[in-house]
């Protein structure tokens, strides 16, 4: 009977302890809810994402033409992570030779394997036009920073957009990143192709820093297959459930 009644003890004592748990969790995602309104305002603050020893007025643009490659790579993808555009927007120019030099999706997912304040960041391209989208990802308190750039083929920035989304809209794009059907070839084979012949694929490179995880994948599986749903769906879902603020549009 004293077993029966420890056995029986220890079980109350696992339950109690469960329902403790899983009240915290609840209480935890009731108190993170996300406030768009206030993440709004911080993240279009002038001061969010600068860099003072780049921003402040007497660095000219002489001292970015001067600049080596290891602090362009610095600026260059701070311009992906601001919502709006910066002072170096409109300098960044391939025919000025105003570059980074040698970008390519496997450079993007190195650099943001390195970057765990950000939780996803995506490469897409080359596109029709033969530029690239890239969308980076970043938890802001109880929402998520989503900022968009299309980079054309000069290397300049033509379009600039962020949006603010809820967890419950980042469970939606986890969900359909790990639906996404990885490529067919590796990435070295595509980022050998030239643009005429990468355009049919549009790869799609995406780090998730979160689950320590990459995704490469084509919209394409050659010139003459059809299109893959499970890997257009996400960018589907990004145009036509997400609302973007534009703030640059060349």
């Amino acid at each position: 009977m004293h077993k029966y009644i420890l056995q029986l003890s220890k079980l109350i004592g696992i339950s109690i302890l469960l329902f403790l748990q899983i009240n915290n969790v609840q209480a935890q995602n009731k108190s993170c809810a996300c406030d768009t309104v206030k993440t709004k305002a911080k993240v279009s603050n002038k001061n969010f994402s600068a860099l003072p020893q780049f921003d402040k007025l007497s660095f000219t643009k002489k001292n970015f033409e001067n600049l080596d490659q290891a602090n362009k790579k610095v600026l260059w993808y701070r311009e992906l992570e601001c919502t709006d555009s910066t002072k170096f927007t409109r300098m960044w120019d391939d025919y000025d030779n105003l570059s980074i030099k040698n970008n390519s999706p496997s450079k993007f997912l190195n650099y943001y394997k390195t970057r765990k304040d950000i939780e996803i960041a995506v490469y897409l391209g080359v596109d029709l036009w033969g530029g690239n989208w890239y969308l980076i990802f970043k938890k802001i308190g109880c929402c998520y920073l989503i900022t968009k750039n299309y980079h054309d083929r000069t290397a300049k920035f033509a379009h600039k957009s962020y949006a603010i989304i809820t967890q419950s809209t980042m469970d939606e794009i986890n969900k359909l990143i790990n639906q996404m059907k990885v490529a067919p070839l590796p990435l070295s084979k595509y980022e050998a192709l030239n643009n005429d012949e990468a355009e049919p694929y549009h790869i799609s490179a995406i780090i998730n820093n979160k689950t320590h995880s990459q995704t490469i994948a084509a919209n394409y599986e050659s010139e003459t297959v059809n299109r893959i749903k499970e890997n257009e769906a996400l960018f589907d879902f990004l145009d036509n459930q997400i609302y973007f603020t534009v703030t640059m549009q060349f």
